[in-house]
C-alpha cells in the first residue's frame, strides 16, 4: 500500500511517516521548506506534487501554516498553505482516501465540546482550516480529524508544554500566568498515531469530524504541578490570563474507531521530560 504524507517535515507529519514505514507501508512525503532531522530515510520525499507517483492509496494531509505561541502569520500565508495547497492535492488525487488533519480551534469555548458542536472559528488560522475541511464535504472516502494540543518528543518549542518544561529544567521554576485556571486539552503523539493508523482499514462513511483529544482537560496550574512533581521546579504566578478554557467529550469518536487514549498527562509528560533531558 502506498501512502502520501503531506507536511512530512512537521511534527505530526514526520511522526506518522516514520510510524507507517515501521509498519512496512511504502511512504511518500511532500514538503515545502523546512527539513526534519528525524525523518526515516526510507520515506521518499518530494517537493512537488508532480513528483508523487500516481498510484497512491491513502493521503494524510498534515500540511498547515499555524499560528502558535507568539507567531502570527499573514492571512495570505494561511490561505495559501491551508486552503489552496489542499485544493491542489485534491485535484491531483481526486478519488484517493484522505485523512485531513484539522484543529479544535474551529470551535468556540462552550461548556463541553463534542464532535457535532457548532463551529465558531476563534482566529483566521481556524477559519482557513475550517474552509479546507469544507473541501471534503462531498467525499465519502475522507475523514476529518480535529486535534487538541499535540505534544511529545520533537514538538515545536513555542507552546506551553515545552515552555514550562524548559523553564523547569533550565531555571528550576515554572511561570504560570494568572492563577493558572485556564483549562486546556493535550494529547500525546502516540495516541494520535494509534487513531490515525486505525483509519487505514476503516472504510465506513461518517458524517462528523473525529475528535482526537486527551482523556481530560487540565488547568495550566495542574500542568505546572505535574511538571514540577517530575522536576522539583518551583511554581511562580505572574501577569494575568483571560484566555478561553476548553473541555471535550469525544465519546462518539472513541466508539466509532474502538479507540481510546492510553497516555495520561502524567505518563506522556514523563516520556517527554525524559526525552528533553537527553537533549541537553
Amino acid at each position: 500500500m502506498n501512502i502520501l504524507v503531506t507536511g512530512v517535515y512537521g511534527f505530526l507529519g514526520t511522526a506518522i511517516a516514520n510510524h507507517l514505514v515501521e509498519q512496512d507501508y511504502v511512504v511518500y512525503g511532500l514538503y515545502n521548506k523546512t527539513v526534519s532531522k528525524t525523518l526515516n530515510p526510507k520515506v521518499t520525499v518530494c517537493n512537488n506534487l508532480e513528483d508523487i507517483p500516481s498510484k497512491i492509496d491513502i493521503i494524510y494531509c498534515c500540511h498547515a501554516a499555524v499560528n502558535s505561541g507568539n507567531l502570527v502569520l499573514d492571512h495570505n500565508i494561511l490561505e495559501e498553505a491551508n486552503i489552496n495547497a489542499t485544493k491542489l492535492i485534491l485535484e491531483q488525487f481526486p478519488a484517493v482516501k484522505t485523512i485531513y488533519i484539522s484543529t479544535i480551534s474551529v470551535y468556540k469555548n462552550i461548556s463541553i465540546i463534542k464532535e457535532k458542536s457548532k463551529e465558531q472559528p476563534s482566529s483566521y488560522y481556524a477559519k482557513t482550516k475550517l474552509q479546507a475541511e469544507h473541501l471534503f464535504k462531498d467525499s465519502q472516502n475522507s475523514y476529518i480529524v480535529r486535534l487538541s494540543s499535540l505534544y511529545g518528543p520533537n514538538m515545536k518549542e513555542n507552546t506551553i508544554i515545552p515552555n514550562y518544561v524548559n523553564m523547569a529544567l533550565q531555571k528550576n521554576k515554572i511561570e504560570v500566568w494568572g492563577k493558572g485556571k485556564r483549562l486546556q486539552n493535550y494529547i500525546y503523539i502516540k495516541d494520535v498515531l494509534d487513531l490515525l493508523t486505525r483509519l487505514i482499514t476503516f472504510n465506513d462513511a461518517i458524517d462528523f469530524p473525529l475528535l482526537a483529544v486527551g482523556d481530560k482537560s487540565i488547568s495550566n496550574l495542574e500542568l505546572a504541578k505535574t511538571i514540577s512533581a517530575q522536576t522539583q521546579a518551583n511554581i511562580i504566578f505572574i501577569n494575568e490570563d483571560s484566555s478561553d478554557s476548553y473541555v471535550f467529550d469525544n465519546t462518539l469518536t472513541q466508539k466509532t474507531l474502538n479507540w481510546t487514549p492510553k497516555f495520561s498527562i502524567e505518563k506522556g509528560l514523563m516520556q517527554y521530560i525524559s526525552w528533553k533531558k537527553k537533549q541537553s
